[in-house]
């Protein structure tokens, strides 16, 4: 390219110039000409008067030819022309030349040929290499002859075509120094623009990091200043872009919600991580290919559909089997650019399963609660009616009735404890007071509160637990969490069976379980166990008095512990509940007790 600049301006440079130099080398070759030739005419003219006087006196004194002939040689080597004077008849009367010759062009053409000072380089004589002036020889009033004076034009030729060899040569050496300027000149033009075209194409391809150096302040100078400029903020912006794109990469992919952004032709441009782990789909297999042939739920390409085709919001919720019992809120919209125009398409995803289950839960909990408390309430309304209607008046009623009540209100009592205690525990409001405590000490004070119905219903309870094992944990919590063990294992275990309490080491934590050999639970309602209000035998349960929240203030506790519990049972063979929590250890616990605040699971 700053070939093609360089020569395109090198030859309008030199064209200018050569056509420029050509037009005033001819004027001036021309009027040189023009002004010799003028300046010869005036000269013969002057020639002529001065000559014709001197003949004209001559004439009226010594008309001799041959003293003619003298004079007219006399002044033509004066004036350095030839002299001819004519009669009126046309014959020579006298001639600077000596000749006698009738025919005046012979006469010239001889005259050429042996006149003083010239010598002829053409093989023919023209007329019109001479200039002839004529005049007329007045003496006493009357014209008495006629007079020539002629002079060779051929130094003037000659001299004219000296001075056209001289504009020509200047012409010629004046043309290589313009190209040459031109050239320089071209180049010191072309090349800037030649940077900036490179610089141009660089920024193209994504190369910012560009400065053009001009020395020069004229406009191209400026120019290029200004292109550095814009380079600069043009690099500016494009960090910029960059980390908002990078800010914007970042969002999009550890935002919890899923986005999927397709084209206005229905094409997908943008799968998140979320919305991979939602679908289950790879972004490399979706992306760039159509809404119909991506590998996705039938229900989120059909709202894609609908949002290209109607240009309208889009919002429904749905239910997908893998994984199970997924539930998904999307909404569909489109994306319009500055104008209106639809420009494609955006879904938001949300997983609400955790949601929709804790909603689920609640209605769960609240109908189970009121199904708890109602079984109460309704025994002591109807019990005191009966005595309201005669029952009292009879002895072996009342004490029934009045043992029933006693019953149903401690069962009462007891749901409403458990229903405080499980709110404060998921609240926040019950503090874990962590210290150093005996395990051994902990078991022994948990099964002391059982031993005595253990052994009314005919059990075996034994503890094997070591006396030097240390946990760092809330003691009083942990106690609570193994009375509701034991007394479940008590309840659920017949007359003959045994339990044992067991407590072992294991890496950082405390393993504690307990293990009876009563009717077992089902292995497809073991993972439910710990459902608030869950009963594996809900008549049993309940005639035992349990309020099926024991299992789930468990779980609370030891999860605030940062424990596990779990559960391994058959059915009429026995189960085993064991619980971790964490291992004192004096080099990460201080003495001091430490409080933290329990959260639900």
């Amino acid at each position: 390219m700053i070939t093609q600049i360089r020569w395109k301006l090198t030859a309008t440079y030199l064209t200018v110039i050569v056509v420029s130099m050509t037009i005033v080398g001819l004027y001036v070759s021309y009027s040189m000409e023009k002004r010799y030739v003028e300046e010869l005419r005036q000269g013969l003219r002057s020639h002529l008067r001065l000559a014709a006087g001197l003949v004209g006196s001559r004439l009226q004194t010594a008309p001799a030819q041959g003293r003619m002939d003298a004079l007219c040689a006399d002044l033509a080597q004066k004036v350095k022309a030839r002299i001819v004077v004519r009669a009126l008849d046309g014959s020579i009367l006298g001639d600077s030349a000596g000749l006698r010759v009738v025919d005046p062009l012979q006469q010239e053409e001889n005259v050429l040929r042996h006149s003083t000072g010239c010598r002829l380089c053409h093989a023919e004589v023209r007329r019109s290499e001479y200039m002839i002036e004529k005049g007329d020889v007045i003496a006493r009033g009357r014209r008495i002859a006629r007079i020539e004076v002629s002079a060779s034009m051929f130094g003037l030729k000659r001299d004219t075509a000296r001075t056209r060899r001289i504009i020509l040569t200047g012409l010629l050496l004046t043309t290589i120094l313009a190209a040459v300027v031109s050239h320089r000149l071209a180049g010191s033009i072309a090349g800037p623009i030649s940077k900036l075209n490179r610089m141009a194409r660089e920024i193209a391809d994504g190369n910012l990091n560009q400065q053009v150096t001009v020395n020069s302040s004229d406009e191209v100078g400026q120019f290029a200043r200004s292109f550095n400029v814009m380079t600069r903020r043009l690099r500016e912006m494009m960090d910029a872009m960059a980390d908002d794109k990078d800010k914007m990469e970042a969002i999009l992919t550890t935002m919890a919600d899923g986005i999927i952004v397709t084209d206005e032709a229905g094409h997908v441009v943008l799968l998140n991580n979320s919305a991979e782990r939602m679908l289950q789909v790879e972004s490399a297999e979706v992306v760039g290919r159509s809404i119909d042939e991506a590998v996705l739920r039938s229900d989120i390409t059909g709202m894609l559909r609908e949002t290209l085709d109607t240009q309208s919001l889009v919002r429904r919720e749905t239910r997908f089997s893998d994984p199970p019992d997924t539930v998904i809120t999307a909404y569909s919209a489109p994306v319009r650019d500055a104008g209106g125009r639809v420009r494609g398409a955006i879904v938001g995803l949300r997983d609400v399963t955790d949601r929709r289950r804790q909603e689920k839960a609640q209605r769960d909990f609240v109908a189970n609660v009121s199904h708890e408390l109602r079984t109460p309430i309704t025994a002591v309304r109807v019990t005191a009616e009966a005595l309201l209607s005669g029952a009292k008046n009879s002895p072996e009623l009342l004490d029934r009735f009045l043992d029933s009540l006693v019953k149903e209100s401690e069962r009462l009592s007891l749901l409403i404890d458990d229903l405080l205690e499980l709110a404060k525990i998921e609240s926040g409001g019950r503090i874990v007071k962590r210290s150093r405590k005996s395990v051994s000490e902990i078991i022994d004070h948990g099964v002391a509160n059982v031993r005595r119905r253990a052994e009314a219903n005919g059990l075996t309870l034994s503890v094997d637990s070591p006396r030097n094992l240390l946990a760092y944990a809330d003691g009083g919590q942990i106690e609570q969490v193994l009375i509701n063990l034991l007394d479940n294992a008590v309840k659920y275990t017949p007359a003959g069976g045994s339990i044992a309490v067991s407590a072992r080491e294991d890496g950082d934590f405390v393993t504690v379980s307990v293990a009876d050999t009563g009717i077992g639970i089902p292995r497809d309602e073991i993972g439910r166990i710990f459902e608030r209000f869950y009963r594996v035998d809900k008549a049993r349960s309940r005639q035992l008095g349990g309020t099926g929240l024991g299992l789930s203030i468990v779980r609370e506790i030891i999860t605030a512990h940062g424990g596990e519990v779990n559960v391994q049972s058959q059915l009429d063979k026995g189960s085993v509940f064991a619980f971790t929590i964490p291992k004192w250890d004096p080099d990460k616990q201080s003495t001091g007790p430490q409080s933290s605040t329990g959260t639900a699971a």
